[in-house]
């Protein structure tokens, strides 16, 4: 399969919030790391945590946006961009009095 179609499969997955489709994928030799993740999770780990995370978007009614974009950081191919819910977690910069 080609990266772009494994692309697709995941963008889909992740508009719909449904990995059935997805999991079918999983190479044996999967890999997950995030920011959000403490630990690498593999193949075995992985089909539980995303149906899992899905479920907990669904149920909080988080909105998901999704796009297939250029891959900068490689600098050949795309990747998939994820924005939840457009919140800037961050303190607004205001300016500073002094």
């Amino acid at each position: 399969m080609e990266h772009q179609q494994l692309l697709e499969i995941l963008a889909h997955a992740s508009k719909t919030l449904d990995a059935s489709e997805l999991v079918k994928y999983i190479h044996p030799e999967f890999q997950y790391d995030s920011q959000k993740v403490f630990a690498s999770m593999y193949a075995d780990e992985y089909p539980s945590y995303i149906t899992g995370k899905f479920k907990t978007i669904k149920k909080h009614g988080s909105k998901i946006e999704v796009s297939i974009v250029k891959d900068d950081y490689f600098g050949d191919g795309n990747m998939i961009k994820l924005v939840q819910d457009k919140k800037c977690r961050l303190p607004q910069n205001k300016g500073s009095r002094w």
